[in-house]
């Protein structure tokens, strides 16, 4: 971040890895820009104000990891009038270069920007796995005229190779200031470092008349900043001095030192000025800083709060007579218990002011607000409920954090049997869309389940016994159980279709057929037999006819 004098802004571009938009801050706000055409994405570049030339210029940076094939970049650019303009020249160009550090040399007699160190690219010990091999460079470049000069003079002391280096011009003492940086070296796997893995510098040097003077020892005044990698420096005129602030100090095992000091230097000696002030930024380092000619303040933005892994910070404070104030202040909201990637989105309303609605699929939103207070309200998320929190409240904006935490809502279903003897064991198996199955058991006549708004499958077991199966749908309470029917096994060679209760009819029918049988037989059995019959006889005549 730079100071554009002619168009009267600080002037921030890229600022994290894939970045390309150019912002400007003017009366304390942000505002964003649409160049036609602007470099490509970006970190880690050179960006100050070429007073000789009349605009600001960029060079170099990175694009991806530092560890991806041809990460450094080494294109230069313009910018005046909010127009991006690419004036590379291939042939006096500086090597590709991420982290190079540049500033004005206003000097008199010199008259340039001043370009000094950068990494080069990943070094041949680099394997992809353990950390970074960073090969950096020990060249001295300088720019005008729209022209890059190689003002390396390896027969003169110079500064040794390093990356992420602090750099500014001192008014106050007309020369450039570098100080700390980072050598070649392998970080782990996670990018911490130890002091013997990425070596963080602490010393000082000054240039003028294209010459480097190492000022380290006479530079010990009331003692010394630790060896800073990627601290925010710039130069505060209207106080007198340089002014350094945060950094990556030499790490411990697993995590870096990132510190939230403040140092200043004039008079060829540095300062601890952290008590001045009774508020201070947060620890951190890779911020953006400029300083604002016209209102005589700098203005730091941004930066990493722990390793090089960590995420953005995005407060914007201002330095002023050796005293911080924020100016623009992160409001944080965390949940936790949310799936990945599910949506959820906070609404944030000033005392007096519009609202303003966040929406994420990570675990964090952020807003960026000034000093106030400010209702929230959190949306609910469907399926689930907030157990710890509120959905809404109030804050008074100062590095707010609200943290949520979700717990999904669940719900019961009962499965009741039909056909089992008392204390049979059963069970039933049910069964979500997506997911494993989860299998209860009982002895009694019912089966509970707790489980999430879904569609499900369920199957009901028990030894001996063919139980039943099918699909259900849960979108709230249920309204009653789930029943299932269980047949015994033994009954399969009956006709299919005829439940127990249809055997007993049939048995009832046969039993009263055969009673009313025996009831016939036994009537016809009591029943008197016939008279014999007489014979045949004249009419009229009772005498038997006797042949003659």
């Amino acid at each position: 971040m730079t100071y554009d004098p002619i168009d009267g802004y600080l002037l921030l571009f890229g600022a994290s890895i894939g970045n390309q938009s150019t912002w400007i801050f003017s009366d304390d706000n942000w505002s964003k820009l649409s160049p036609v055409s602007s470099p490509s994405p970006r970190s880690w570049a050179c960006m100050t104000y070429d007073w000789k030339d009349g605009y600001v210029l960029l060079f170099g940076g990175g694009r991806g990891g530092i560890g991806t094939p041809a990460a450094e970049l080494n294109d230069t650019w313009t910018f005046t009038g909010g127009v991006w303009t690419n004036i590379t020249n291939s042939s006096d160009s500086p090597p590709r270069l991420a982290y190079p550090s540049c500033t004005y040399d206003a000097a008199p007699g010199d008259g340039y920007v001043l370009l000094f160190g950068g990494a080069t690219g990943v070094g041949p010990g680099y394997t992809g796995s353990s950390g970074l091999t960073v090969d950096s460079s020990n060249q001295t470049w300088t720019f005008s005229g729209g022209r890059w000069t190689n003002a390396t003079d390896y027969g003169l002391p110079h500064p040794g190779a390093r990356f992420g280096a602090n750099m500014a011009y001192d008014t106050a003492d007309s020369y450039v200031v570098m100080y700390g940086g980072a050598s070649n070296g392998t970080s782990t796997a996670n990018g911490s470092c130890g002091p013997s893995q990425c070596l963080h510098l602490n010393d000082t040097w000054k240039f003028v008349g294209g010459i480097w003077t190492n000022m380290t020892d006479q530079s010990r005044g009331s003692g010394t900043p630790p060896g800073l990698w990627e601290a925010s420096m710039t130069n505060d005129s209207g106080d007198g001095y340089i002014m350094i602030f945060g950094g990556q100090a030499n790490g411990y095992k697993s995590r870096n030192s990132t510190g939230n000091y403040t140092w200043e230097f004039a008079g060829g000696k540095w300062t601890n000025i952290t008590a001045d002030s009774p508020l201070s930024p947060g620890t951190r380092f890779g911020a953006a800083i400029g300083y604002d000619t016209v209102t005589d303040n700098a203005v730091l933005f941004s930066g990493m709060s722990g390793t090089v892994n960590s995420l953005l910070r995005i407060d914007t404070w201002s330095f002023q007579h050796g005293s911080w104030q924020c100016l623009w202040y992160e409001v944080n909201f965390t949940e936790i218990g949310l799936p990945p990637l599910t949506s959820w989105n906070v609404t944030l309303t000033p005392s007096s002011g519009s609202p303003t609605t966040l929406t994420s699929t990570s675990d964090a939103i952020d807003f960026v607000e000034p000093n106030g207070s400010y209702s929230y309200s959190i949306a609910p998320v469907s399926g689930y409920r907030i157990s710890s929190g509120s959905y809404v409240g109030y804050v008074t904006v100062f590095s707010a954090k609200v943290t949520v935490k979700w717990t999904q809502v669940t719900y019961s279903v009962t499965f009741a049997e039909r056909g089992l003897p008392d204390l049979t064991s059963w069970t039933v198996t049910l069964t979500p869309t997506s997911g494993s199955p989860t299998t209860n058991n009982s002895t009694k006549g019912t089966i509970k389940f707790t489980v999430p708004n879904g569609t499900y499958s369920y199957s009901s077991a028990s030894p001996g016994y063919s139980g039943s199966s099918g699909n259900l749908t849960v979108s709230g309470p249920m309204s009653g159980p789930v029943k299932v029917s269980f047949q015994s096994k033994s009954a399969a060679a009956k006709p299919s279709g005829l439940s127990h209760f249809d055997y007993v009819i049939i048995g009832v029918a046969v039993l009263a057929v055969a009673i009313g049988l025996v009831v016939m037989l036994s009537r016809r059995r009591d029943k008197p037999p016939p008279a014999p019959a007489s014979s045949p006889s004249a009419a009229g005549n009772d005498t038997p006819l006797t042949p003659p």
